[in-house]
């Protein structure tokens, strides 16, 4: 029974998330606990856009896509996007932070449609389309941020310079 297929093929789906290491309680080994933030249409089955454990999505029989759906998940470990940057003494950045409130945002946009009430998918508005609009959105304002503050210590750096000069 696939409850996805109208016409007998089903469309796919692109997602980013986040994983974490933990101990599981059970057999005690260390695993990933995947978190997904789905850009997603509502659909007739219950799933929303918004943020999901792996294991809802894909493992649970009722509302998840146990053996309906191939699922691969891709784990890249990069420090550059995962750790927080500190900035001067009062500003810090992390990408990845960055990235999960873009997709938070898309998120929270296709569960209200705009204002709408409706999110159609199209090949205009879909999850790999607006999933990476948000990583996009996440890279430009990490980039606005980093400029920012380098243009008020270089003008800092100028301004200082500035003043010696007038006492010397």
């Amino acid at each position: 029974y696939n409850h996805d297929s109208k016409l007998g093929f089903v469309a796919g789906h692109f997602s980013y998330g986040y994983a974490t290491v933990v101990r599981d309680p059970l057999t005690k080994q260390l695993r990933f606990d995947i978190d997904y933030i789905q850009v997603y249409g509502t659909t007739t089955i219950g799933a929303i856009s918004g943020a999901i454990k792996r294991q809802c999505f894909v493992g649970c029989i009722h509302l998840g896509y146990l053996g309906l759906r191939p699922v691969s998940d891709c784990l890249v470990k990069l420090n550059t996007v995962s750790r927080e940057f500190k900035i001067g003494t009062k500003l810090s950045l992390c990408p990845l932070e960055e990235l999960k409130e873009q997709l938070h945002i898309m998120s929270a946009r296709y569960r209200i449609g705009d204002g709408l009430g409706v999110m159609d998918i199209t090949s205009k508005s879909n999850c790999a389309q607006d999933s990476n609009q948000a990583l996009y959105v996440a890279i430009d304002k990490s980039g606005y941020i980093l400029q920012r503050m380098l243009r008020k210590k270089q003008q800092k750096n100028e301004s200082n310079w500035d003043c010696k000069n007038v006492v010397d």
